[in-house]
């Protein structure tokens, strides 16, 4: 009963600080995170932040952070999932898009289906359409054309 208790008390006080995270400290612990490679964490804060009342820019912004800790972690299929998420409530993302893309690259690498190649030159340039100026789309749309041009004269 005492260990009932106990448990009871850590999730309570658990929620407790989860309501009194605001959106900035949400993304300074989210950096922190990301930059000590903790994207459980990341993905644990993104559950208790989306508990909240908040806009929706701020749930697309989310879904972004889960796509992105998803995508470190190798979990492509749901850091697409969490990407087409945070696009269907904000389309014109262009960092969103991006990550598509690199997403769809690292599937290529994984399955070497060209098709996901296809995607990635897709989202780099829907990327591109919202933002001339986003360099890594430019790098990346490149780095899809060459692997796509690649995989056509070794079969």
């Amino acid at each position: 009963m005492k260990k009932l208790f106990g448990v009871l008390l850590l999730v309570l006080g658990a929620c407790v600080f989860a309501q009194a995270l605001t959106r900035v400290e949400f993304f300074e612990k989210v950096k922190e995170n990301f930059e000590i490679e903790n994207y459980e964490e990341v993905l644990n804060l993104s559950d208790t932040m989306l508990l909240q009342k908040m806009s929706k820019t701020q749930e697309a912004e989310i879904y972004y952070v889960k796509a992105q800790a998803c995508y470190k972690l190798d979990r492509f299929d749901l850091a697409l999932e969490y990407a087409d998420k945070s696009l269907a409530i904000q389309k014109n993302s262009p960092g969103v898009h991006d990550l598509k893309g690199k997403i769809f690259i690292a599937l290529y690498k994984k399955s070497d289906d060209s098709e996901n190649l296809r995607k990635a030159i897709v989202a780099f340039d829907e990327s591109l359409k919202i933002d001339q100026r986003f360099f890594g789309s430019h790098l990346y749309r490149g780095l899809a054309r060459y692997y796509l041009f690649s995989s056509q004269y070794s079969e």
